[in-house]
């Protein structure tokens, strides 16, 4: 069986995306292309004119993304750059004749002319999100500070948003991972399949050492975010003010982000506070070692977003085995029963957040519960084997079209 991956990743050639070592999706086309009879190939994100290649039996196939060029990036502004990628995708598409075409997420290039892809092979989208959620929750539910330098991307998020409707219309097959996806697709499509598909982590969480309870002097707290208003920096540094006054000995590392991240620098001119005197130290994007050994180190991971539909980061922290704290958002409910493997909170309650913080810390026998059943329900899971049994039954189930809601 021929399969097509479509999303918005670039490849290092080693089946590693470039963003933070790789994810989820390179595990499991690594672990598809492994099984026989299946054809897997991977459309990406290139700079012009590179080649095709394929490494361990993996075909690459580049869709031009080059934005080295002035005249380039004026493209992308002004997404005048659709039409090419649209015109190599669905010649690659009639090349290829794949029997499904598997797209990762509804802001993947390909849901711009989904009409035209769907006419060619079956296909399956797989939520990573929900754009209208994320436009709904895009600004902080404040207005202590300027937005305006984010008003573009607002913007841009707003038309893809609305878009992404119309994607959802157009499409019978998906593959989710929570009650929250599961029921947005529920509510947005009339005719649909769901199947529900849970991730394969990189295999050095599977591999790793567990985390252990800490006997620091000092509080490290761990999160990691991107670059984006709505994934909860300035929860991050209202409740570091918050400890601060409290005189709690503490370090809160933020994989992600470096000291010129925009975000970085938006609050820390509008908190009029360097994140180092909030005690917030931005570590940049680390490879998985680098990831693990922080993981490991810490006393705690914090996801402060707020949305979300399953997070990779919190889901690699909770299969460590780390105690973690969560906004109640989005998917996230189906990944944490609250006090049971880690802690739900409201969105944007740093008060409760370092309450939290303070209570887990001094408490040895919370801590090893978290931690316990955080590791026992994550290699339930994120089980491999599960995983891609469910992953081939749902391709097959498709493929031979005997699949019904």
């Amino acid at each position: 069986m021929k399969i097509l991956y479509l999303s918005n990743h670039r490849y290092d050639f080693s089946l590693k995306s470039t963003y933070n070592n790789g994810g989820w999706i390179e595990s499991l086309t690594e672990s598809i292309s492994k099984i026989k009879d299946f054809d897997v190939n991977i459309a990406y994100f290139a700079k012009r004119n590179s080649p095709a290649m394929k490494i361990d039996g993996i075909k690459f196939y580049p869709v031009d993304f080059n934005n080295k060029l002035f005249i380039d990036r004026v493209k992308r502004y002004f997404e005048l750059d659709k039409p090419l990628r649209k015109k190599q995708t669905l010649a690659l598409i009639d090349k290829i004749k794949p029997d499904i075409i598997h797209i990762f997420g509804m802001e993947c290039f390909a849901c711009d002319f989904i009409e035209e892809i769907k006419s060619k092979s079956d296909v399956i989208l797989h939520i990573q999100g929900f754009l209208m959620p994320i436009y709904n929750s895009f600004f902080p539910p404040y207005s202590l500070y300027s937005f305006k330098n984010f008003f573009r991307a607002y913007k841009k998020l707003k038309s893809r948003a609305f878009n992404s409707l119309k994607t959802i219309k157009n499409i019978k097959y998906y593959s989710g991972r929570t009650e929250w996806d599961r029921n947005l697709i529920d509510f947005y499509s009339k005719n649909y399949a769901y199947f529900n598909i849970n991730e394969i982590l990189k295999s050095e969480f599977y591999e790793s050492d567990k985390w252990t309870i800490k006997d620091n002097n000092i509080i490290i707290i761990t999160s990691t975010i991107s670059d984006v208003i709505y994934k909860g920096l300035d929860i991050i540094f209202k409740t570091s003010k918050l400890l601060i006054k409290k005189k709690i000995n503490f370090r809160w590392n933020i994989i992600g982000l470096n000291y010129n991240s925009f975000t970085i620098k938006f609050y820390e001119k509008n908190f009029r506070t360097k994140c180092n005197d909030l005690n917030i130290y931005p570590l940049g994007i680390c490879n998985t070692k680098e990831i693990i050994n922080n993981l490991l180190k810490s006393n705690l991971y914090v996801h402060p977003s707020y949305i979300e539909n399953s997070c990779n980061s919190l889901c690699e922290a909770l299969m460590l085995g780390l105690p973690t704290i969560s906004n109640n958002v989005g998917g996230i409910s189906s990944f944490i029963n609250n006090m049971e493997n880690g802690e739900l909170i409201p969105s944007n309650d740093p008060s409760l957040l370092a309450a939290r913080i303070i209570t887990i810390c001094n408490d040895k026998k919370i801590q090893q519960t978290y931690s316990r059943n955080a590791r026992k329900s994550s290699l339930n899971r994120h089980n491999k084997k599960s995983i891609i049994l469910s992953t081939v039954k749902m391709y097959n189930e498709i493929n031979s079209k005997k699949y019904e809601k």
